[in-house]
């Protein structure tokens, strides 16, 4: 099964306060965050982490954090914060990094990018989603498309989606 969500932000103190986490301090944030992703996340599961993984860009501060995730398959889409991505070290850690890409879920072609796009690969096709992060909970900046998801942790109750929670979801939308 794959699963999808973005800015996690381990280790990234300032998100108890922008984005009202429930945690009391980073490590129970970082610790919560790993529990909700393990707790429904199986190890032979694909897991796309769509950007803002961690501030950390040491090898083992990110290493530390992505061993915590029990899944062997994750990917990462690059975010504005993922320093690290960009060190040889890192393609060690995920099963793919790079800042866009494109896959097929359940019947649907899915592009994944940290940042919301306007006008995406395939967006007149009724069988293509976008899913992307970057906006957080911000209401008045999320995408307005039906199928275009943010698969945040602050805007799915901090835990990993499918694409099926997603489309059941999406009659919600205006467009």
């Amino acid at each position: 099964m794959k699963f999808y969500t973005s800015d996690l932000h381990f280790d990234h103190s300032n998100m108890l306060e922008y984005e009202h986490r429930p945690w009391k301090d980073v490590e129970e944030m970082n610790k919560g965050l790993l529990f909700r992703i393990n707790n429904i996340v199986g190890v032979n599961d694909e897991l796309y982490i769509l950007g803002d993984f961690t501030l950390r860009s040491t090898r083992s501060a990110v290493e530390e954090f992505r061993n915590g995730i029990i899944c062997n398959h994750v990917h990462l889409i690059i975010g504005n914060h993922d320093y690290f991505a960009k060190r040889a070290w890192a393609s060690e850690l995920f099963e793919t990094i790079q800042p866009y890409k494109e896959i097929h879920d359940e019947g649907y072609k899915v592009v994944l990018c940290h940042y919301p796009i306007m006008y995406w690969n395939g967006m007149d096709d009724e069988h293509s989603i976008h899913l992307y992060g970057h906006m957080h909970s911000r209401k008045d900046m999320q995408h307005p498309h039906k199928d275009a998801h943010n698969v945040g942790v602050d805007v799915n109750d901090w835990y990993p989606v499918t694409l099926k929670e997603l489309l059941e979801r999406r009659v919600d939308k205006m467009i």
